[in-house]
């Protein structure tokens, strides 16, 4: 199971989650963080857009999700920070 929890930390049910309140009422999601734990005790940070597709009618079809891991981006400033602190 995976749980989900916001960037100070706490935890919130799928089903809670603001982001997924905004799936079903259609809202456009840009930019929200979450923390993603998974079974294994990995925490991840990813990033979350979320998109409706509407009917002709005007009903939510379906919704296009992309989730980007904040990994890559984390360690690229870690390597920054570190360099930096070299340097001086």
């Amino acid at each position: 199971m995976i749980s989900c929890r916001r960037a100070d930390g706490r935890e919130v049910s799928l089903g809670e989650f603001p982001i997924a309140q905004r799936f079903r009422s259609g809202d456009t999601v840009r930019f929200e963080e979450i923390v993603l734990a998974v079974p294994d005790g990995r925490s991840v940070r990813t990033l979350v857009n979320a998109t409706a597709i509407r009917s002709a009618a005007d009903i939510v079809e379906s919704v296009v999700v992309a989730i980007q891991d904040l990994a890559p981006p984390d360690e690229i400033e870690r390597m920054r920070a570190e360099f930096l602190s070299m340097v001086s």
